[in-house]
């Protein structure tokens, strides 16, 4: 008996015993009714595929201001996939190119083969270290187990890619008490452009019984984000692909199509064939070509947004944005041919002269262009210093588009856009919070943040459910000398692997910083800072201060963050910040935890009030751990009241003290954030009687707020304990 139908059985009970004149048969009738189960719908997906194909009405794309007629829909329906998993700046341009379709061309006249030969040339794997969109596919045998593979990845808000006459897409399902009462949500485009449910009948006709017969039973889904290969790594293969399989295709396609004409060859073959109205009567595009058209308009886009990233020489540049430019050219001549004779040409053409030479005009002169472009590319690895280039990639590596640090932290925010790296789809206050870090207060003195209580990068990699190294440089046994150019080479390593990794004191001398790039030639390193400096790069942390006691041979170290191999439980990651937050309210600890008695570390309330208490004295000087501190909770202390909004909707019992403490830790933002002039780095040091007076002051409400905040969070906790 499922869950729902056996709540479903127990309320029939309860309602036989509250009514002694519904008799048993009845009662068990009630039990056994048909249960309504939700349709189930990756909303996202089908948002997707509205905007870039369903909106157009036919089998096609929008690729900016470009529409696709004809495109491989292979690619077309992974983009889809990607859009949804988060990769929202990616487009078919890039993913037709990266994925080496725009470099294979097929032609047998007759045949529907060559138009699917990009199938066997690895575009997955070419994909995913362009990108670091992981992917796989599953397989199955029958109906059934192809619902459960559907069922799971929908569930876990994955669609599934499939075969079909060109692709489909399952993004729903709707179960049943019978398996012929489920449906299935399926999309697809070619020949027929629809998204719409499936019965189950209608899902093991069109669909099971068409691929078990090809043997294509797989489905292909998203994994997690990979690390990607550097930008000239990908670039240069992509290059290197355009010449090659210009005259020489990869061997598995030549045995699969040994009848093909393949490259500049099959180009020449099929622009002589459309001219030949003799051996021809008829002529046009679909099946027996691997069609050109609209992916050399990709080749030309994608080309174009290397030269501008400019991740070679100029002197390389030059002859990508010249062979960019080629490439548009024959997009042009393509379409032309594409008016004529194929979906672009109106009936019949393809039996008259005047449409035939013209499309064999644009063949042959898409052709001149292709070879002006490869003619740019031979160049390019013709050079003698191509091997410094390919030597460069290796010499210096940086992970391309990692996220800028938007809260000013001392631990974690670094493990959250690491995580973001991975696929992770954490909020910045999401990632504070369950830390506790977003509740601290300590100190105060310099290392208040970092020696307070909250979690450190380890334990909140152990709640998430990840792996990670600790790679410690000083401590017992240890001879930072003999091991520090071990983890300077472990540490670039990673970054060439696609991993950032965590160092503590690599840039800021403050707290954990993120590396994610090296230049071997400058012996730097590339990264951001935690904090001063949270929305920049650094590039000035070299070998050798990475080596100096203190930064990576800190008994911090450096921490390398590995996969995702455990689960983690939000609701009690969140609860436990929460009573946290309230325990820490009135904590003080001594040297059980910084080493002597001398050090009684006071936090939440305590600490507020010495603090705000040290600055009625108007001798005091303003210090560096009271601008430090000051940065540090302002910040936050506001990712504590967006983290307790973020969550209220999980506990809607609790909802009303949640948003309500939300309010309170805002207001005490907002307060300390009026006071930058009287704590901040470019405050008056002092003393100064006035400043120290208003100071005490603003730090006294916001104490008050932080107060009232910590109250409304124990009276939430109180109803959800009595609830549970």
């Amino acid at each position: 008996m499922t869950k729902l139908a056996l709540v479903v059985f127990s309320l029939s009970i309860l309602a036989f015993a509250e009514s002694p004149e519904l008799g048993v048969k009845e009662s068990i009738a009630m039990a056994d009714e048909k249960i309504e189960y939700p349709e189930v719908l990756l909303e996202d997906v089908v948002k997707e595929f509205d905007y870039l194909i369903g909106r157009i009405g036919h089998h096609a794309i929008m690729v900016g201001d470009e529409v696709y007629i004809q495109p491989h829909v292979y690619l077309s329906f992974h983009l889809i996939q990607m859009r949804a998993a988060g990769w929202k700046d990616t487009d078919f341009d890039q993913i037709a190119a990266v994925s080496g379709a725009s470099a294979l061309f097929a032609y047998e006249h007759g045949t529907f083969d060559p138009k699917y030969a990009h199938h066997l040339i690895g575009m997955d794997e070419r994909i995913t270290e362009a990108t670091g969109f992981g992917y796989e596919w599953v397989r199955f045998s029958d109906i059934d187990e192809a619902w459960v593979i559907i069922k799971e990845s929908v569930d876990s808000g994955r669609s599934v890619k499939g075969w079909f006459w060109e692709n489909i897409m399952f993004a729903g399902y709707q179960d049943a008490d019978k398996p012929e009462d489920r449906k299935v949500f399926a999309i697809s485009d070619g020949p027929e452009t629809f998204a719409e449910w499936w019965s189950w009948e209608k899902f093991d006709k069109e669909y099971i019984k068409l691929v078990t017969g090809w043997g294509a039973t797989g489905l292909g889904r998203y994994t997690e984000r990979v690390p990607t290969k550097p930008a000239n790594a990908v670039a240069l293969r992509v290059i290197k692909d355009l010449v090659e399989w210009s005259t020489n295709p990869p061997e598995q396609i030549l045995k699969k199509y040994p009848k093909a004409t393949f490259g500049i060859a099959g180009i020449e073959l099929y622009a002589k064939n459309c001219a030949d109205m003799e051996k021809f009567e008829d002529f046009g595009s679909c099946h027996d070509i691997n069609p050109q058209w609209h992916i050399r308009n990709s080749s030309s886009v994608y080309l174009k947004r290397v030269s501008e990233a400019k991740v070679f020489p100029e002197k390389v540049n030059v002859h990508i944005l010249k062979a960019a430019d080629e490439y548009k050219n024959a997009y042009v001549y393509w379409k032309q041919f594409y008016n004529h004779l194929s979906y672009g040409g109106g009936e019949g053409w393809g039996k008259i002269a005047e449409h035939r030479i013209a499309g064999a005009d644009g063949i042959s002169k898409a052709l001149e262009h292709e070879k002006l472009a490869l003619a740019e590319f031979k160049t390019i690895l013709d050079m003698e210093d191509i091997a410094e280039i390919e030597q460069e990639r290796d010499q210096k590596t940086v992970i391309d588009n990692m996220d800028i640090y938007h809260i000013i932290d001392p631990m974690v925010e670094g493990v959250r856009i690491i995580l973001t790296q991975k696929g992770e789809k954490y909020s910045p206050a999401y990632i504070q919070g369950i830390s506790k870090i977003a509740f601290q207060v300590a100190g105060i003195c310099p290392c208040a943040p970092t020696c307070g209580s909250a979690m450190g990068p380890e334990d909140l990699l152990k709640t998430l459910g990840y792996e990670y190294e600790h790679l410690p440089l000083s401590g017992d046994g240890i001879e930072p000398d003999k091991e520090v150019h071990k983890v300077v080479a472990r540490i670039k390593d990673e970054i060439r692997a696609g991993n950032p990794v965590l160092v503590w004191h690599a840039f800021t001398n403050a707290e954990w910083d993120m590396v994610y790039g090296f230049d071997e030639e400058k012996k730097q390193f590339l990264g951001r800072g935690s904090y001063a400096g949270n929305d920049k790069e650094y590039a000035a942390a070299d070998e050798t201060r990475m080596s100096k006691c203190g930064h990576i041979c800190d008994p911090m170290g450096v921490i390398i963050i590995g996969k995702k191999t455990g689960e983690f439980d939000p609701r009690k990651a969140e609860l436990t910040a929460l009573r946290w937050a309230v325990d820490h309210s009135s904590s003080i600890r001594g040297k059980d935890q910084l080493g002597g008695d001398k050090w009684v570390f006071l936090e939440g309330l305590m600490a507020y009030d010495r603090w705000s208490n040290d600055f009625k004295n108007p001798e005091k000087k303003r210090g560096t751990g009271d601008s430090y501190c000051y940065g540090i909770f302002k910040s936050t202390h506001r990712s504590a009241s967006d983290f307790l909004k973020e969550i209220a909707p999980n506990y809607p019992e609790a909802s009303e003290h949640l948003n309500k403490a939300a309010e309170y830790f805002k207001a005490e933002a907002d307060i300390l954030d009026s006071g930058a002039d009287l704590l901040w780095w470019n405050a008056p040091e002092g003393p100064d009687p006035e400043r120290n007076a208003k100071a005490s002051e603003l730090l006294g409400k916001a104490r008050d707020n932080y107060a009232s905040g910590i109250q409304e969070i124990e009276k939430a906790l109180e109803v959800i304990n009595k609830l549970n």
